[in-house]
Formats: C-alpha cells, structure tokens, sequence
C-alpha cells in the first residue's frame, strides 16, 4: 500500500513537473519509478504514535479517521505511549489490530 502511494506520488510530481514547464521535457528525478519502489519496500513505513499526528496516524493498517482521534486522544489524556502495546488501551484497538499496527509503529 505505502509502495503503491509513492509512486503515485513520484508520477505525479512528474506530470505536475512536466505540465507546469511546457517546454521541452526535464528529468525530474534522477532514479527511476522502480528504484523508488524497491526503497520503498525497504524501508517500510514506520509512525511515531506519540508526535504522528491524525493522518499519519491512518497511515497505520486498520487505523482510520476514528481511530486515530481516539489515539491523539488517549494521548492527550495520558501523556505519551511508553510502548507500541499500551495501544490497546485506545477505545477500538483490540489484539487483533495492535498486531497488525506493531510492525509499523514505534514510540
């Protein structure tokens, strides 16, 4: 998923990039689309879930708008997560999910 976002996110930089010249066409990026997804793949995504803020925060598998309010939440409550585990603390993070985000997350 995060592959697929950068590099529509490098294709459209490229577009915007050779749209907004009209001219003749420019390297915009100096390495291609597939080195940009082999970096990707690794190194994978990861969130700080005590300075991400909400949308970073959905970035995380099974994390949507709801769920990260109630983590910025919770936070806010709180103080900081001291581990990646007290997420299941947060209203509508149960086993299942934690396992899901623990890869992706760090504190």
């Amino acid at each position: 998923m995060v592959s697929f976002a950068v590099v529509l996110l490098l294709l459209g930089g490229a577009l915007y990039a050779s749209r907004f010249s009209e001219g003749r066409p420019q390297v915009v990026y100096s390495f291609s689309l597939e080195e940009a997804a082999r970096e990707a793949r690794e190194e994978p995504l990861v969130v700080d879930i005590n300075t991400a803020d909400a949308e970073e925060l959905e970035e995380l598998p099974e994390v949507g708008p709801a769920t990260a309010e109630a983590i910025i939440e919770y936070r806010l409550a709180n103080g900081p997560f001291r581990t990646v585990e007290e997420l299941e603390e947060v209203p509508g993070i149960g086993p299942a999910t934690l396992e899901q985000i623990r890869p992706f997350a760090t504190v």
